[in-house]
């Protein structure tokens, strides 16, 4: 229901005006599509279809949140590496289990699915929501002060706050060791997937072309 609930939240007293005029203009026209400049579709009648060009709205689930609550792993030595430089301590390798950092998607199934099905609708160019590009964008803010810290440099990547969190945005705080593991379990395995070959590229470069 989350792309209803953003129409009402878009046009709050004025929903049901919005939705005669669409039902008239649009609805009630019965043009055909291959009368149409312009498909408009919701993901479930989308589904077996296929456009060149698909643009998506913005009214998906927000993808970029995750939180440490996947399966347990041990640190890696690259890792230990890593925190040890960052914090400028000794480094001593850990056996102890963490929980690894994952996607908070569970309670948004379905949602996850619609999105897939209308980013594969496109043939030639698909225009991604915010959603997505918000995702790649702060996987490319964890990335850099990760090889910043690699060289033993004590740079933040952002505003740091009185308890020593370092802050993404307005709502979003994570220690050196949260930067680490969130690059390791969710920003690594993203850049593999897009072959990106030097530490200098960017999955936004990469993937949308910013």
């Amino acid at each position: 229901y989350l792309q209803s609930i953003q129409v009402v939240r878009h046009f709050g007293e004025r929903t049901m005006w919005a939705m005669e005029i669409f039902e008239r203009e649009v609805m009630n026209k019965n043009y055909k599509k291959e009368e149409a400049d312009i498909i408009i579709s919701t993901c479930h009648a989308a589904k077996g279809m296929e456009w060149d060009s698909v643009e998506l709205c913005d009214d998906f689930v927000d993808i970029a949140n995750y939180e440490p609550d996947g399966p347990k792993v041990t640190n890696t030595v690259a890792e230990e590496e890593q925190l040890s430089k960052a914090s400028q301590k000794e480094n001593k390798r850990s056996q102890n289990l963490r929980s690894s950092w994952q996607f908070k998607l569970k309670s948004w199934g379905d949602d996850v699915n619609l999105l897939y099905v209308a980013c594969t609708r496109a043939k030639k160019l698909l225009s991604i929501p915010p959603c997505v590009k918000a995702v790649l964008n702060e996987f490319d803010t964890f990335h850099e002060p990760v090889q910043v810290w690699k060289d033993g440099s004590e740079e933040e990547p952002g505003p740091v706050d009185s308890k020593g969190f370092i802050c993404f945005g307005r709502d979003k705080k994570f220690t050196k060791e949260d930067i680490c593991h969130i690059h390791h379990d969710l920003c690594m395995p993203l850049r593999k997937e897009a072959s990106l070959e030097t530490n200098e590229e960017k999955l936004s470069m990469a993937l949308l072309g910013e």
